[in-house]
């Protein structure tokens, strides 16, 4: 093996380790390639910020304009689908079920490759369950089928080695309360972290299931958006409420509910919570708050529960005076907390 290959070996090996990438992008700019040099050092210092983060809009455009003229290059070659480069490499692979299983060798040649999204999957579950490489994937995405018709998707996590998952992606499938309950049976839910079933008509009772299932206690991330769910089969006050008092989610971290409809009794229940310790990012958008008055904001102002969020998203919200002004004074309590209302994220006019 080569210099280059051995080192990619390394980067493979340890894909949470931000020094074999360093050593890498050292190597790539004394062998006289200092723009993936460059691209390496500044995706890293990327994946540790987000979008409020001061210099995130700078290096963002940065990390643009270096793939704009190198990614032609960086990438797999001949692989027909969607890629992106994540810490300076190949780390995701978007592909329809078929296309993948012709160009399996291809992706399987790529030792960084750990992310994955499949669509059109229905009928290829079987075929896709027997790819070697399923054991080195960390992030899987099955959005936009029709997975939980007649069990193929419990089937799928029954047969399939995936020892390294911990982040699944089931948006928009059309699952049900008492499917997700099924597939909560299944050994690979308890080894995930992060969680996104949104579009899929969970409603409240799917909140009762999360709260419920063993397997879930260790999520750090639930998103749960709506994407445009009837409201029959939205998330409500009474769903918000579940959570919000859940003594099984004491992990989470982020929980995006965008969308639904859980009103000021909702928005109250979670500045009311006394379980959601671990919680830093809160996403309330378009979710029908402070379509009553003001008052549903003043228990943030004073609340335990909002010290260690850092942002709270209340984009498309109704906000009257008297809300804006509690919510500042909840602010106001941590230096440094985003609140995000859609105006701007660092003041509340």
């Amino acid at each position: 093996m080569s210099a280059h290959d051995d080192l990619l070996t390394a980067v493979a090996a340890a894909p949470d380790d931000d020094g074999p990438r360093l050593v890498m992008a050292d190597w790539f700019e004394e062998h006289g390639d200092p723009d993936r040099a460059e691209f390496i050092r500044l995706q890293l210092a990327l994946a540790k910020q987000d979008e409020y983060d001061p210099d995130f809009a700078e290096l963002t455009s940065r990390e643009n304009e270096l793939l704009r003229e190198n990614g032609h290059r960086w990438k797999i070659p001949d692989l027909k689908g969607r890629q992106e480069l994540r810490r300076g490499f190949v780390e995701f692979v978007w592909l329809p079920g078929d296309k993948l299983l012709k160009q399996a060798d291809l992706v399987s040649a790529v030792p960084t490759v750990i992310s994955l999204r499949v669509s059109g999957a229905d009928d290829r579950l079987s075929d896709l369950a027997r790819l070697p490489y399923l054991s080195r994937i960390r992030e899987l995405d099955l959005s936009n089928n029709t997975l939980p018709a007649r069990d193929r998707l419990l089937r799928f996590f029954e047969t399939t080695s995936l020892p390294s998952l911990h982040s699944l992606a089931l948006r928009n499938n059309m699952l049900w309360p008492e499917q997700l309950a099924g597939l909560a049976k299944s050994s690979v839910f308890s080894q995930v972290r992060s969680l996104d079933v949104s579009g899929n008509p969970l409603g409240d009772e799917g909140c009762a299931e999360f709260v419920s299932k063993p397997c879930f206690r260790k999520l750090r991330t639930l998103i749960y958006r709506s994407n445009r769910l009837d409201i029959s089969h939205a998330v409500h006050g009474s769903g918000a409420s579940i959570l919000a008092d859940a003594d099984g989610l004491s992990s989470l971290r982020t929980l995006d509910l965008a969308g639904h409809s859980v009103g000021d009794d909702g928005a109250i229940a979670f500045a009311c919570s006394n379980k959601l310790k671990s919680l830093e990012w809160l996403d309330l958008s378009d979710n029908d708050i402070g379509l009553v008055d003001g008052t549903w904001a003043q228990p943030f102002a004073a609340s335990d529960f909002a010290m260690p969020l850092r942002v709270f998203r209340l984009r498309q919200n109704p906000l009257d005076r008297e809300a804006r002004g509690h919510l500042a004074k909840w602010k106001s309590r941590r230096p440094g907390r985003i609140l995000d209302t859609g105006r701007t994220a660092d003041t509340l006019p």
